[in-house]
């Protein structure tokens, strides 16, 4: 893999998916891997030496595309984490889904942190009311079917990760929003 190469990869991933530095580093190795191994099949004895110099060299320029797209801000862990968490919070995740998401997505610690640190304080009540209407839960359910299915909607924003507080007073919140059925 040359350098060329792996940073049309890298463009063509930012372009389609985007995401963490680590995922980028990861996708351009398992490139680089890809390639040692079509080259190695097609050996006799498997990889030799010079192949395996090679292979390091495609590494030291995955390390340095990674730096370089970090320098220019096309790489940036803390504005995909902010953007991630928005998205998620507007489909109803809460926190610990959110922490569990990006860390998942290698996020570091630091910045996973400040990004849930710098959301608004009524976010995680914001994301439970969403949850809750697009669910149809609790005030956003039929009247006459609310008291019936309470503990499961309780149970819903419960697995979710919200708390039992923040779950109780919007399941047992009066049904001023119209009923969308």
């Amino acid at each position: 893999m040359t350098e060329p190469r792996l940073e049309a990869a890298l463009v063509r991933w930012l372009d389609n998916w985007g995401g963490t530095v680590s995922a980028a580093r990861k996708m351009l190795r398992r490139n680089v891997d890809r390639s040692v191994k079509r080259i190695a099949a097609e050996m006799e004895h498997g990889p030799d030496e010079a192949l395996l110099a090679k292979r390091d060299a495609a590494y030291a320029i995955v390390e340095e595309l990674v730096a370089r797209y970090q320098r220019a801000g096309l790489l940036d862990d803390a504005a995909w984490a902010a953007g991630r968490m928005g998205r998620m919070r507007r489909s109803g995740a809460s926190a610990m889904k959110i922490r569990g998401a990006l860390a998942a997505k290698g996020v570091p610690q630091e910045v996973l942190q400040d990004t849930l640190r710098a959301a608004p304080p009524d976010a995680e009540a914001a994301a439970a009311e969403a949850l809750a209407r697009r669910r149809r839960l609790g005030p956003y359910r039929a009247p006459e079917l609310r008291k019936d299915h309470r503990a499961k909607d309780l149970a819903v924003l419960g697995r979710a990760g919200f708390s039992w507080h923040l779950a109780t007073s919007i399941i047992d919140r009066a049904g001023d929003e119209p009923n969308p059925d």
